[in-house]
Order: structure tokens, then sequence, then C-alpha cells
């Protein structure tokens, strides 16, 4: 945390962030206006006061479809945030269902006896021969 000129705190995170999306407006807005420049200057017909303004037009235009694909973007992210952070948490709650498993009744499936017998080659144990039946 730190604090602001007016007494408030703030967190650090949050102002670098700030200050990273100020740093990216300003970068699109000058893009923007270079294209918008770029494109006025091949129309020589125009007037002085009509390629002001459709440089103005266009590089709004410019800043608005960027927008747009910058929250379809962090809407997307949030989407596959949540989709994996749900796979995630599926994936321990089984793997740790599987680690609370008495011995006795542990799975004999080919993938966890193929997961044991990595775990062991490792870890520089010995490995058992493999089994008749797959275990």
């Amino acid at each position: 945390m730190t604090t602001r000129d007016d007494g408030r705190q703030v967190d650090v995170t949050t102002l670098v962030n700030e200050i990273h999306g100020h740093l990216l407006i300003a970068a699109t807005r000058q893009e923007g206006h270079e294209a918008a420049v770029h494109f006025t200057a091949r129309l020589d017909w125009l007037t002085s006061h009509q390629r002001a303004e459709l440089e103005r037009q266009f590089a709004a235009e410019h800043l608005a479809l960027t927008r747009a694909s910058w929250q379809r973007t962090a809407a997307r992210s949030a989407e596959l945030r949540t989709e994996y952070e749900a796979k995630y948490r599926r994936l321990k709650g089984r793997l740790t269902a599987v680690c609370l498993t008495p011995r006795r009744r542990r799975c004999r499936s080919p993938c966890f006896s193929s997961l044991r017998y990595a775990a062991r080659r490792s870890a520089g144990q010995a490995v058992p021969p493999a089994r008749a039946g797959g275990g």
C-alpha cells in the first residue's frame, strides 16, 4: 500500500495497472491519429477543415474499435479463467480422493499404475516387475 497526495491508501498493483491502462489508451490514440493522417493524406481534395474533421472521426472510431476488442478479450479471458478454475477444482478433488483412499482399496487402473511407476522411478525407488492382470 502507498499513500496518495490526498491521503487515501492505494494498492501499488492497482496503481501500476491504472498507469498501464492510461499508457495503452494514449498509445492507441496516437496510433489512431497516425492512421487517420496517413488515410487523409491520400485525399488531396479535402479542405483543411474537412481533413481535420475526418481525422478526428477516424481516430475516434479507431479508439472505439480497439476498446471493443479489449473488452471482448477481457470477457473471453474471464470465461476461460472460470472454466479452468472449475476444471482445476474437480481435478484437485479427484486427486485428493485418490491420495486419501486407503492402500487396500487403491485404484488399480492403468492410469494410476503408470503414475505410481513414474513417481517411484523418478524418486529412484525400486520398481516392482509388472504383474499379470495389469496391476
